[in-house]
């Protein structure tokens, strides 16, 4: 029997989707472009798709998870350039936490330039 975490990943990573996932990044780079940019971070064009967000398991580089894997071989055979980048932020707290020293943390996001 198979598991449904399973039947999900074969679904992520069936050609089609990966084609409609390339055809939604399509247009959003289409209007990207039309503005005078020469890059995005798909995390922030896609706030609530956990497709595009980037995991970084402790002790180990941030890494693409395989659908990722598929949407990035695609984008460079369109001679797009996809790669990881990290963020640092200083993690500032509240009101409650000004006397503190920042605690500097990570966040990783896929840039896809042209």
């Amino acid at each position: 029997m198979i598991t449904a975490q399973k039947a999900k990943e074969l679904a992520d990573t069936s050609d089609n989707n990966i084609e409609n996932y390339c055809e939604m990044i399509g247009v959003v780079i289409e209007q990207a472009a039309k503005l005078g940019k020469r890059s995005l971070l798909l995390d922030e064009s896609f706030h609530s798709s956990e497709t595009y967000k980037v995991t970084k398991p402790a002790f180990y580089p941030a890494d693409f998870n395989d659908v990722q894997r598929r949407i990035k071989k695609k984008l460079e055979e369109n001679g797009f350039f996809v790669k990881i980048i990290e963020q640092k932020h200083d993690g500032r707290g509240g009101l409650g936490c000004m006397d503190e020293d920042p605690q500097p943390f990570s966040t990783y996001h896929i840039k896809v330039s042209w």
